[in-house]
């Protein structure tokens, strides 16, 4: 058994916010590591609004500040059947998709938010993009997203990013 598999995982009673998850959801933040049981809120709750700010960009079409939140390495999966290795790449990606949205309404339900051992976070959440293109073509998507936070030089940058969309129900 590995050491960190050997942790203790505590969960944390985190009271969701209407902005970050909606009226229905049911948030489990979780912190593994060995640190003391005080900390183990603040990092969670970095990562928590991180994650949230990540959602206030896209819902507020702000590609700069979701840039802001990327390492120069990050790795990108998205509804394209290609990867985007590096911020670069992926900016290109957002500026040319985002460019033609209009409108955009973006959010989280069901975040679930980890830190382990003070310097890797991850969330995991179900997401919705609701918006309509500048020539006024409506767009729904309802997808899940898992982000991987690491501490870089003391700020936590996103290094992996998957959106993926849900199948329609039958």
């Amino acid at each position: 058994m590995t050491r960190l598999a050997r942790r203790r995982v505590t969960t944390i009673g985190v009271r969701p916010t209407r902005s970050f998850c909606g009226p229905f959801c049911h948030t489990r933040a979780r912190r593994v590591s060995n640190q003391a049981q005080e900390d183990k809120n603040v990092t969670v709750t970095e990562i928590q609004t991180l994650a949230q700010r990540l959602a206030d960009g896209y819902d507020k079409n702000d590609m700069k500040s979701v840039l802001e939140m990327l390492s120069e390495d990050v790795e990108v999966f998205t509804h394209v059947p290609y990867r985007s290795d590096g911020k670069q790449l992926f900016a290109k990606y957002l500026n040319e998709t985002f460019g033609a949205i209009g409108s955009t309404s973006f959010g989280f339900r069901q975040p679930s938010c980890r830190v382990y051992n003070d310097n890797v976070g991850i969330g995991n959440a179900y997401d919705m993009f609701v918006g309509a293109t500048k020539d006024g073509k409506a767009m729904t998507i309802h997808g899940r997203t898992t982000l991987v936070f690491v501490k870089q030089g003391g700020n936590w940058k996103i290094v992996s990013c998957h959106f993926s969309t849900r199948p329609p129900t039958p």
